[in-house]
């Protein structure tokens, strides 16, 4: 009425107007004007009813004609009833919590429920285009459910599910492989979808597009997972055959250790990777003195292992330069000269210097040995880099005098840049006293040459 009122002929008085709205319109206006009249209305009436929806889960819900993410992932929270909140919970909980487990990651773990919501209702909306259906909203976690069933039938097809049924009077509980369920599940609503004329109210292409998708996101996510749960299998397999076979001896005995030993190397595996992820999360965030602070932590227990810092140097080295980088390298270098691996060593101070030409070593007295080192192994620009401007870097904890002969000796003899040593040489006689004194007198000699 409001937008009937602002669209209005000028030859509409108001008089006319409040007659409208009470009486008859046809004994007031022609047959033109009430069309046009009954066009407004029914215009502002769908533009309500399109912008302001009749309930909560109507604002939820996913339309297949409107590309538009949000809803495509609030619809799975969205239900029509409380039946169908529950029968969705019952299954979802059947599977979901085992995949949770199992993938041990909670972002990869929600991202895979964002992937499964985004590909069911992509799905929809694809065929209702394709298929020119009438654009009927869509809500449900059903989708979602059988893309969990898929991802489960994926990296354990042959875990037995525990399976209720009942007829009458007779009630059995069954143990049926995943991949039967599965197959049961998604194959029934792909026939129904191909063959039937009416889904009965039920989105079957959500459910199929879900229970494909899943097992596809599993292929392509988490193969490591798959293998892993594959080995753990055939172990519990062994034992189960070692037990039918009567042999209860030594050989049962190895196949309960190993298995014992698996499991406790796949939670160990499982606790690093969290571990990482935590100390990747912070350094992504720039938030070094937190990782930092993970890394320290287990430093005592660890440092007997190089290796193991050794590995997590190069993961956190593939996310690109850090302040976490640097104080990794430093204890580093510091356990490989304990290990008396100097060469090893080097490698990692040439890493660091690689990030920033200022980089320090934790312990300031491993500078000049290190410096020398690097020296007679030819690695000249990293000598030269561990001594220049050390007193900038290091203060009153460097010897000075060494260090500073070892950096002229090594841009005179080595490195050819008698340019750059003859600033340096004035720098240093200006504040060098006694045996220092003479000492880059001497080597000021090699300059003028």
């Amino acid at each position: 009425m409001l937008g009937l009122l602002h669209e209005r002929s000028d030859h509409i008085d108001d008089r006319s107007l409040i007659k409208l709205v009470s009486r008859d319109t046809s004994e007031y206006f022609t047959i033109d004007i009430t069309h046009k009249i009954d066009e407004n209305l029914e215009k502002h009436l769908y533009a309500f009813e399109k912008l302001t929806p009749s309930s909560l889960d109507g604002s939820l819900m996913h339309f297949p004609d409107e590309i538009n993410p949000l809803p495509m992932l609030t619809s799975a929270v969205a239900h029509a009833s409380w039946s169908h909140v529950i029968f969705n919970l019952i299954f979802f909980i059947a599977f979901a919590p085992a995949i949770e487990v199992l993938i041990s990651n909670r972002l990869k773990y929600l991202g895979l429920l964002v992937a499964l919501s985004f590909v069911t209702s992509i799905s929809y909306s694809l065929a209702v285009l394709i298929n020119g259906n009438e654009p009927v909203p869509s809500l449900g976690l059903s989708g979602v459910v059988m893309g969990m069933i898929g991802v489960f039938a994926y990296l354990m097809p042959h875990a037995r599910i525990r399976v209720f049924f009942w007829f009458f009077t007779i009630i059995k509980i069954f143990f049926i492989p995943a991949w039967i369920l599965a197959l049961w599940y998604i194959g029934m609503d792909t026939l129904d979808m191909l063959f039937s004329d009416d889904y009965g109210g039920i989105n079957l292409i959500a459910h199929v597009s879900g229970g494909f998708g899943g097992y596809i996101l599993g292929y392509i996510f988490f193969k490591e997972q798959r293998e892993i749960i594959d080995d753990l299998g055939d172990e519990i397999k062994d034992v189960n055959r070692s037990h039918q076979s009567g042999s209860f001896g030594t050989l049962d005995k190895m196949s309960q250790n190993e298995l014992k030993n698996r499991q406790q190397q796949m939670q160990l595996e499982k606790n690093y990777e969290q571990h990482i992820s935590e100390i990747h999360r912070y350094v992504r965030g720039r938030q070094d003195s937190k990782a930092i602070n993970l890394i320290i932590k287990d430093y005592e227990v660890q440092s007997a292992s190089v290796e193991i810092f050794e590995e997590l140097f190069e993961r956190i080295k593939s996310w690109g330069d850090s302040r976490t980088l640097l104080c990794l390298g430093r204890l580093l270098i510091n356990l490989l000269i304990e290990k008396r691996k100097y060469a090893r060593a080097l490698l990692y101070v040439e890493m660091c210097q690689e990030v920033t030409y200022e980089f320090v070593l934790a312990d300031p007295d491993n500078v000049l040995f290190l410096a020398n080192t690097a020296r007679e192994n030819r690695q000249y620009k990293v000598a030269y880099l561990l001594v220049r401007n050390l007193y900038e870097r290091y203060g009153e904890y460097i010897d000075l005098e060494s260090t500073a002969l070892v950096e002229l000796e090594l841009l005179v003899q080595n490195l050819n840049m008698k340019e750059q040593a003859k600033v340096r040489m004035k720098e240093l006689l200006m504040i060098a006293e006694g045996d220092f004194k003479a000492d880059l007198m001497k080597l000021s000699v090699l300059l003028r040459n």
